[in-house]
């Protein structure tokens, strides 16, 4: 997730979120979100409900890269 959005995900505590943004390779706003870590320690995301299919495939890629 660090790589697809803005602010430092992985300094979150348990339970905390922050509004975030998917951004591109050249630092161009995609769409914004809520990411939040999670007590059991996995990260929830909330998107844009008119974008979810977007994002998901953004997700997605990234980890096929991975």
């Amino acid at each position: 997730m660090e790589s697809l959005v803005v602010g430092d995900i992985a300094e979150l505590r348990p339970n905390q979120g922050t509004l975030s943004l998917f951004t591109n390779e050249a630092g161009g706003i995609l769409d914004d979100l809520i990411v939040t870590n999670t007590s059991e320690g996995h990260l929830y995301v909330v998107s844009n409900a008119g974008c979810w299919e977007k994002d998901l495939a953004l997700m997605q890629d990234k980890v096929r890269e991975l």
